[in-house]
């Protein structure tokens, strides 16, 4: 584990520090008598644009900030020895704290043999490039997810033309005035991200810059975007994309001939599990009621809560966490469809809803005796619609109670339950 340190670690302080870290390790100290080897430095939640994959946008005006300001200055004596101190956030560079804190760290020519590595989006990067080029060792860490169209759309509020420019500068410096600078790109595995899969691996050849490929990690406050993108998890979305295994060949092919073997290796392992995923086929059948519900009776499928302080106010609770949400359950006593899938359609009239009044996320966790099979968001100008269809885990016949939690979308804001749930099915 500590390998990975070892290049970096330059002066002969450094090296002494990284071996009684080693020692430490090995003899399983309880109290280490080495300084820290690397530090990472948490600057807040607060960025400059809203990915619809990022775990921290559903509670981000929780914590705008973290670390106090003049924090280099405090700080410093005990860095001295480290190989690695890591700026994070939310976006450091739209951080005051974390901004002053690179400059002064950049700036400070005795720390020059200490790296310091930058996770950060990209998008401030060409109005820092003066600063940075007074530090020798940088590391840049950049999710992407994505090119062009495919990148604006997962990373909201993003320009991919300013995006691009930036990394193709770093890649460059990288290859010429600063050797010691690394570029990481990492992209997380999603239905856009496949779409637009062949342009991505044209990008990563024409550039020479490689990617990480990895999966879309489920949180509280992202289930939706994870049932509309996470394809290694919900392969049901291939159906929306029927040329998907055309388009994954194409940039595995692009990144072989590139030379990028690696890369192409870790497209193929997901390409190989893609195609062995078990998914049932699509039915073109309209789906017929069972059962609805609409208005106040609503309220009388609620059977729970979660998060501990929800106050229903009619059909609305204030979001005081990003677990506060209201549990429905639905009974079946051998009623099942005969191919054991029911679909919830639960709409929400679109007057109810504004910046500040959201719909609750319909999230299907996980449960004995159903699991997520599709999950749809559509509606019209009148009305916002989300189907969540379940499928049952054993024999149809038996009783089985369905529960579906629906969420706060967001920390501090009015969640909405739905003013219609359907119960229906596609089962002749």
């Amino acid at each position: 584990m500590f390998d990975e340190y070892a290049l970096d670690a330059i002066t002969e302080s450094q090296r002494h520090n990284l071996a009684l870290a080693k020692q430490d390790y090995a003899e399983k100290r309880e109290y280490a008598r080495a300084r820290p080897v690397k530090y990472k430095l948490f600057f807040g939640w607060g960025c400059n644009i809203t990915c619809r994959t990022c775990n921290q946008v559903p509670f981000r005006n929780q914590m705008k900030t973290k670390l106090a300001p003049k924090a280099y200055e405090a700080m410093r004596d005990q860095l001295a020895d480290a190989v690695v101190v890591e700026c994070l956030g939310g976006e450091p560079f739209a951080l005051p704290t974390g901004l002053e804190f690179m400059r002064d760290f950049a700036a400070d020519q005795d720390m020059a043999h200490v790296r310091l590595m930058i996770t950060t989006n990209a998008t401030l990067l060409h109005k820092h490039i003066g600063w940075l080029m007074d530090k020798e060792r940088i590391t840049f860490n950049v999710s992407i997810d994505s090119v062009g169209e495919g990148y604006e759309s997962i990373r909201v509020g993003g320009s991919w033309q300013v995006v691009e420019a930036n990394l193709r500068t770093i890649q460059g410096l990288v290859r010429g005035e600063r050797p010691n600078w690394r570029l990481n790109v990492n992209a997380v595995m999603t239905l856009t991200g496949i779409r637009h899969l062949p342009a991505y691996a044209r990008f990563m050849a024409e550039t020479g810059i490689s990617s990480r490929f990895e999966p879309l990690k489920i949180i509280r406050g992202i289930e939706e975007t994870v049932y509309q993108e996470d394809v290694l998890e919900h392969p049901y979305l291939l159906d929306t994309l029927p040329d998907w295994q055309t388009r994954m060949a194409e940039a595995i092919d692009i990144l072989t001939q590139a030379g990028m073997q690696q890369d192409a290796n870790t497209l193929t392992r997901y390409f190989t599990q893609l195609r062995g995923a078990n998914v049932p086929a699509a039915s073109g059948t309209e789906p017929r009621v069972l059962a609805s519900v609409a208005g106040p009776d609503v309220l009388r499928m609620v059977i729970g809560q979660v998060g501990g302080g929800v106050v229903l106010d009619g059909s609305a609770f204030n979001a005081a966490t990003i677990n506060d949400g209201a549990v429905i359950g639905i009974n079946f006593f051998g009623t099942l469809p005969a191919d054991g899938r029911v679909l919830l359609r639960l709409s929400w009239e679109k007057a109810r809803l504004s910046r500040r009044h959201l719909a609750c996320h319909a999230v299907l966790v996980p449960q004995p005796d159903f699991f997520l099979s599709d999950w749809r968001e559509g509606g019209d100008d009148l009305t916002l619609v989300k189907d969540v269809e379940a499928t049952v885990i054993g024999d149809p016949m038996a009783p089985r109670r369905l529960l579906l939690s629906l969420m706060a979308a967001k920390v501090g804001y009015v969640a909405l339950l739905p003013d219609r749930i359907e119960v229906m099915s596609r089962a002749a």
